[in-house]
């Protein structure tokens, strides 16, 4: 036996017919009761009238971002509307999904005047949920990232500004960028250090404003401070443009630089 309410008297009286909701949905279960209970409460509560729903005052609708549910952003792939209390409105587009930030590469903090010069811009997902995250790592996740037009795997939008006490990168050689070199022997001094963080370096060079490849001259996993990197003899290049990258990877990201400088070397007298 089973039990509905007496509208009247409020009371819950036994209901012979009743049959146990097993194996149900609460479309094919829960809804239809409800929609019974709706059709025969609202005469009883409106006196034998009902009335056409009337929105409230202080209900407004909003443009969102589909896919977010904030206010779309330049990133927004679809829009639909939506209600909202007037002062409970959608997250501004600043907080969309998808969001374009200036990241400081050493430490993936969102890059700010205390950050060095190592900053890239990068577009990144906004999303701090720990599940969220995990089931980005699953396959279904990756498939769901690749479809929406995300990088797999994600990265994610930092959660604050680099300040003055974080790890800062240091990337220094004694060459200047558009430098003339007349000598055939080149002794490269620099500074490849770091105040926390630090894994590794690396200086290699390659041919040409933007080379198509690079070959690596030393690397090491000490940090070096005003240290001579590579004593290198440069009589078997021909004149031209010379690339220098200094590479330095850390715990949370990296730092580079390029320096380009022009080879001259005095042409040999024929004798």
């Amino acid at each position: 036996m089973g039990y509905t309410p007496d509208l009247v008297t409020g009371v819950w009286v036994g209901n012979a017919d009743y049959t146990p909701m097993t194996n149900t949905t609460g479309t094919s279960g829960a809804a239809p009761i409800w929609s019974q209970f709706m059709e025969s409460a609202a005469p009883y509560v409106g006196g034998g009238t009902t009335s056409s729903f009337q929105r409230p005052e202080g209900i407004v609708d909003k443009i969102i971002c589909s896919l977010s549910g904030t206010e779309p952003s330049q990133w927004c792939r679809g829009e639909r509307s939506e209600i909202f209390a007037a002062d409970q409105g959608p997250l501004p587009a600043s907080q969309d999904l998808r969001r374009e930030v200036r990241l400081d590469t050493w430490t993936g903090l969102e890059a700010s005047n205390a950050c060095g010069e190592a900053t890239e811009k990068t577009v990144v997902i906004n999303v701090k949920d720990k599940w969220a995250r995990e089931w980005f790592d699953a396959r279904e996740g990756r498939d769901w990232l690749r479809e929406n037009g995300f990088e797999v795997p994600p990265v994610y939008a930092p959660e604050r500004e680099c300040s003055k006490d974080d790890p800062r990168a240091t990337l220094e050689i004694n060459v200047q960028d558009g430098q003339v070199i007349t000598q055939p022997i080149l002794g490269l001094q620099g500074t490849m250090d770091a105040t926390g963080g630090f894994r590794s370096w690396l200086l290699e060079f390659g041919l040409g404003e933007n080379p198509d490849g690079w070959t690596t001259l030393s690397e090491g996993n000490q940090p070096v401070r005003n240290a001579p990197l590579f004593n290198w003899d440069l009589s078997n290049l021909a004149n031209q443009t010379i690339s220098l990258h200094l590479y330095m990877k850390g715990d949370d990201g990296y730092a580079e630089k390029t320096v380009r400088f022009s080879l001259a070397l005095a042409t040999p007298t024929p004798r």
